[in-house]
C-alpha cells in the first residue's frame, strides 16, 4: 500500500498545493485588512475561506476515487497487484494526509485571528490557555475520524451504485441519493441508540479558566458507548463491502 499512497501523492499533489496556496493568499490578504475593516467581518470572512476550502478538498478527494470506478483511471490502477482494501484505503489516507494540512494551515490563520479578537475585546490574555494535550489529541483523532467515515459513506455509495446501474449520469446522481438516504438512516438508528441505551463516558478536555466559569462553557465531552459499536460496525462494514465490490463486482 506504501507504493499505492506513494503514486495518489505524486497525482495530486498539484491541485492539493493550489488549494493551499489559494487559502493561504486569501487569509494574508485578509489579515492585513485589521486596521481598516471591523474585527468581526475579518474572523467571519476568514471562517467562511476556511470551510470553503475544506469543501473544495471534500470535492476533490470524492472524484479522485469516483476516477477509479467510472473512467478509464481504473484499469491502470488494477493493473498493479493491488487489492480492493488496499486501494480504498489508499484513499483514506491520502485524504487524511490532504485534511490534516489544511487543517494546519486553516487552523493556524483561524487562532491567530481568533486570538487578536479575543485580546483586543479584553476576553482573554491569550487562546492558548483554553488548550490542554487532551483537547489537542481529541481534535487530531475526532477530525481524522470524522473524514474517514464520511468518505467511507461516500465511497460505499458510490461503489454500489455503480454496480447496480451501468449508466454513469443515472449511477453518479443515484450515489448522491444512496448517500443521503444512509446518513438518515444511520443517524436515526444512532440517535435510537442513544435514548434507549444511554450507557455513556464523560471526559473533560478544556481546562478550566476565569473564562470558562465566568460564561459557564463545559469542557466535557460525552460519548454514548453503544451508539459508538454500532457505527463503528457499520462503517467497518461499509470499508469491507466497498473493498469487495472495487475488486471483485465493477466491471472497469
Amino acid at each position: 500500500m506504501g507504493k499505492l499512497i506513494k503514486y495518489e501523492l505524486r497525482g495530486t499533489y498539484k491541485v492539493f498545493l493550489m488549494i493551499i496556496i489559494s487559502l493561504s493568499l486569501v487569509n494574508v490578504a485578509l489579515l492585513t485588512r485589521i486596521d481598516h475593516w471591523y474585527l468581526e467581518t475579518i474572523l467571519g470572512v476568514i471562517t467562511l475561506a476556511n470551510v470553503g476550502a475544506y469543501f473544495v478538498l471534500l470535492i476533490f478527494s470524492v472524484r479522485n476515487f469516483s476516477k477509479e470506478v467510472y473512467e478509464d483511471r481504473g484499469y491502470l490502477t488494477f493493473t498493479l497487484p493491488v487489492s480492493g482494501a488496499e486501494v480504498v484505503g489508499s484513499k483514506l489516507i491520502l485524504a487524511v494526509i490532504h485534511f490534516s494540512i489544511l487543517s494546519v494551515v486553516a487552523g493556524g490563520f483561524q487562532y491567530y485571528i481568533a486570538d487578536f479578537y479575543g485580546k483586543s475585546k479584553g476576553a482573554f490574555e491569550s487562546l492558548i490557555d483554553f488548550f490542554n494535550f487532551k483537547l489537542v489529541a481529541m481534535g487530531i483523532v475526532s477530525g481524522a475520524v470524522d473524514v474517514i467515515v464520511l468518505l467511507i459513506l461516500i465511497y460505499f455509495s458510490i461503489t454500489t451504485t455503480k454496480m447496480a446501474l451501468k449508466n454513469k449520469k443515472i449511477g453518479k446522481f443515484m450515489g448522491f441519493v444512496v448517500f443521503i438516504l444512509l446518513s438518515i438512516v444511520i443517524e436515526y438508528i444512532t440517535f435510537k441508540i442513544k435514548v434507549y441505551i444511554p450507557v455513556e463516558v464523560t471526559m473533560n478536555i478544556l481546562k478550566e479558566t476565569l473564562m470558562t466559569e465566568t460564561l459557564g462553557a463545559g469542557g466535557d465531552l460525552t460519548i454514548n458507548i453503544a451508539s459508538t459499536i454500532f457505527n463503528l460496525i457499520v462503517f467497518v462494514g461499509m470499508f469491507v463491502a466497498s473493498s469487495y465490490i472495487v475488486e471483485k463486482k465493477i466491471d472497469l
